[in-house]
């Protein structure tokens, strides 16, 4: 192995564990976030689609809607998009 092929792995490691990194410090540390917090991570579209057809499980609190965040990572991972569609006339 060369050095520059050296390099260049140690760049592309180094790249992934960054980016590793940061995405673990975005993701919030409570068990379950706020409504509002969960539409801005996950997208809006995304949380009420999954609460519309049963995937995740709304908890109202007093004054606040809460969900678990680990049900809202693994349905992330399934790449579930939202696209509404035009109506035309």
């Amino acid at each position: 192995m060369t050095t520059e092929e050296l390099d260049l792995y140690f760049d592309v490691r180094e790249e992934r564990l960054l980016n590793r990194i940061k995405e673990l410090l975005a993701k919030p540390k409570s068990l379950r976030i706020g409504q509002n917090e969960a539409w801005e991570i996950y997208g809006r579209a995304n949380v009420r689609a999954w609460r519309l057809s049963g995937q995740i499980q709304a908890y109202k609190m007093i004054r606040r809607v809460e969900y678990e965040v680990a049900k809202l990572d693994e349905l992330m991972k399934q790449k579930q998009l939202v696209v509404k569609i035009k109506r035309t006339k």
